[in-house]
């Protein structure tokens, strides 16, 4: 696999305290890794890495009963959004979007689809450069395009889901569902 080429498993969400185990099944089948490899440290910051096999770069990301990892040669970061509607659309724009895209909301009259497209987009990229939400959402934009040195990409899914993928650059991006989901 190529250094922007990128596989994306989903998943049912076990629940909290089986997505360690999830993530170690979907690292194996991934990588034909033995599951002893597969011991999950942090960054500063935060972000999981696997010590032994340092090579070996993975997001996670879960919403609406699904549980979803991404792997690959290089960073990434993986962002799964349910849409949800709700009532606050525009207050939760203005508090946490930049600017340019609260304007870009407005002007598209907050629509549910929009928001949580943004959402994960955003979500994506911090997850990408490790920062997480010790970055402020509001202090970058991803609007009109990705801040630079990355790529964000949408990734066709379910209608009632956003689904975006961040990296340095995107090559091919396979979606995999092992245990299929309807």
């Amino acid at each position: 696999m190529m250094g922007g080429d990128f596989s994306v498993y989903i998943f049912s969400d076990p629940g909290r305290t089986l997505r360690g185990e999830l993530l170690t099944r979907a690292a194996a089948m991934h990588g034909g890794l033995a599951p002893a490899l597969l011991r999950v440290a942090r960054r500063k910051g935060g972000k999981p890495y696997f010590p032994a096999v340092p090579e070996l770069h993975f997001s996670v990301t879960h919403s609406g009963g699904l549980w979803l990892c991404a792997f690959g040669g290089a960073e990434v970061g993986l962002d799964l959004q349910r849409h949800a509607p709700r009532r606050s659309m525009r207050a939760l724009s203005r508090r946490f979007f930049h600017p340019t895209e609260n304007a870009f909301l407005s002007e598209r009259g907050y629509a549910t689809a929009d928001f949580y497209d943004l959402w994960s987009a955003k979500e994506s990229y911090i997850k990408y450069t490790g920062e997480g939400l010790t970055r402020p959402l509001a202090s970058f934009s991803v609007v009109p395009a990705a801040p630079p040195g990355c790529e964000i990409r949408r990734l066709p899914f379910r209608s009632d889901f956003s689904l975006c993928i961040c990296a340095a650059r995107l090559g091919k991006v396979s979606l995999i569902a092992p245990d299929r989901i309807d």
